[in-house]
């Protein structure tokens, strides 16, 4: 599935004020996501992403922290 492609690769930790192609990754995996929060792929960890992270994480049943940890990146995987 695209979510699947799009999370594929390291999975590196990511958070507020986190940049670059990883973060372009977590915003194109969780636009895949039958959540579909409609981010801009600009790969800056921003107070948005955050938020959608922490409400992406309560959907899933994990620990609403905003920090995206290689547990958060496994279940994008799934």
């Amino acid at each position: 599935t695209w979510r699947r492609l799009n999370a594929e690769g390291k999975r590196p930790v990511l958070k507020f004020g986190s940049a670059g192609s990883d973060v372009r990754r977590l915003q194109r995996a969780l636009n895949s996501t039958s959540f579909n929060p409609r981010l801009k792929v600009d790969g800056v960890y921003s107070d948005t992403l955050a938020a959608t992270v922490k409400s992406w994480q309560r959907s899933v049943g994990q620990a609403q922290t905003g920090i995206v940890l290689p547990k958060s990146w496994r279940r994008l995987q799934r």
